[in-house]
């Protein structure tokens, strides 16, 4: 079936869907090159990968049983079926000779149908919206967009029975609060029906008609990568060169960063960070609200017990290690250690979840606290890094 491929109102190029969803054939006369999504850009068939890539992922917990009760044939079908609508970014895809309008379907007007997680919601009308903002909306993690009081909320779960990704949003948002820090998504707990966990946790978006997300990965596959230049600096250089302020951006991200750190976060892949992007003009605003940090402190992972573990810390970022990323932070102490959540916040907001076991919040508190401790000592000039790797070399 053929499409407009569309961002806001405006057609970008003509497409061809097959019946299983697949993005197949791509018109010759692109109206509007630049509207084209950045994602894969600088690559053969990157169009298609872009389209692939936007489905919610078929390994999330619970879509195969639900693509089953709704008669969806898949993440494809669902995504086809919605149009591909967001509520991350105002691309979508227009059946041609369609009376449909982007005034009449985006989501930022509209209602929408909440699916996959039962929670209260609002129902503005009596009529059963037509789409949903789920069938773009990535992650493992089960998860759902509702409108509350009005606002489009995200509402998010948990990887298990603890409430652990939930509890490190919410202290997340305690830590940039106490910071002063001004660009962070802020969340709360709240309580989902027949979930094994107590809480999961909700965000308002941060995106709206005059703010669209560009990940950092849509960003860096965007252009080819010169040998000698770091993703991390190649996200920069592209992101300035769209028009971000330099300056404000390595601010944001030695933010970023260096909360991270202190969380042991683990999970700040390149679709987990990016840009706030204008959708009139295309220019960048700013590195968007710091969001999803619930893959930290250890949630789903074995808790260390000793100062070494902490030292070594995985990432899934712009590089694969803790030293690494901290290494791109060009003001390690943009983050004031005299202002983050004391260890008994922290007990306190962990006990509220009723099935944390006292060792195992003990055991975060002395990761949380550790890792406070090592910043000191990189703040005042100390490489504890260097240190841990030569007492491992003696």
């Amino acid at each position: 079936m053929l499409y407009y491929l569309m961002h806001t109102a405006d057609p970008i190029v003509v497409i061809n869907i097959d019946a299983a969803g697949h993005l197949t054939d791509v018109g010759k006369e692109c109206l509007r090159p630049e509207l084209m999504p950045l994602r894969h850009k600088s690559q053969k068939n990157g169009l298609s990968r872009w389209w692939e890539e936007r489905a919610v992922p078929a390994s999330r917990h619970g879509m195969a049983a639900f693509f089953e009760a709704q008669g969806y044939n898949g993440p494809r079908d669902y995504l086809v079926k919605n149009l591909g609508l967001s509520l991350t970014d105002q691309y979508w895809i227009y059946p041609i000779d369609s009376s449909l309008s982007w005034a009449k379907i985006n989501l930022y007007e509209n209602d929408f149908r909440a699916e996959q997680l039962e929670v209260f919601t609002d129902h503005p009308s009596d009529s059963v919206p037509a789409y949903t903002a789920n069938s773009t909306l990535q992650g493992d993690i089960e998860k759902t967009w509702v409108i509350i009081n009005g606002i489009r909320t995200l509402i998010k779960g948990n990887t298990d029975y603890l409430s652990s990704e939930s509890l490190n949003e919410v202290l997340a948002s305690e830590i940039y609060r106490l910071q002063g820090y001004d660009n962070y998504t802020p969340y709360q707990l709240i309580t989902i029906k027949d979930k094994e966990y107590d809480y999961g946790c909700a965000c308002a978006a941060f995106t709206s008609l005059d703010k669209e997300f560009v990940s950092a990965y849509d960003l860096i596959t965007s252009e080819q990568k010169a040998n000698d230049v770091s993703y991390f600096e190649h996200f920069v250089n592209l992101a300035v060169k769209g028009g971000a302020d330099e300056e404000q951006l390595r601010h944001d991200l030695d933010m970023q960063i260096l909360g991270d750190f202190v969380l042991s976060g683990y999970d700040r892949h390149l679709n987990n960070t990016g840009l706030i992007r204008d959708p009139k003009t295309l220019r960048f605003k700013r590195l968007a609200p710091v969001f999803d940090s619930g893959g930290a402190l250890f949630a789903g992972k074995e808790l260390p017990s000793s100062r070494r573990p902490l030292l070594k810390v995985k990432t899934n970022s712009f590089a694969s290690q803790e030293f690494k990323m901290l290494s791109y932070v060009r003001d390690k102490k943009a983050l004031d250690i005299d202002k983050l959540p004391s260890r008994e916040w922290v007990r306190k907001l962990y006990e509220r979840d009723s099935q944390q076991s006292e060792q195992r919040i003990e055991a975060v508190l002395y990761a949380y606290t550790q890792k406070i401790d090592i910043l000191n000592e990189i703040q005042k000039g100390r490489d504890p890094f260097k240190e841990q790797f030569a007492v491992r070399e003696r």
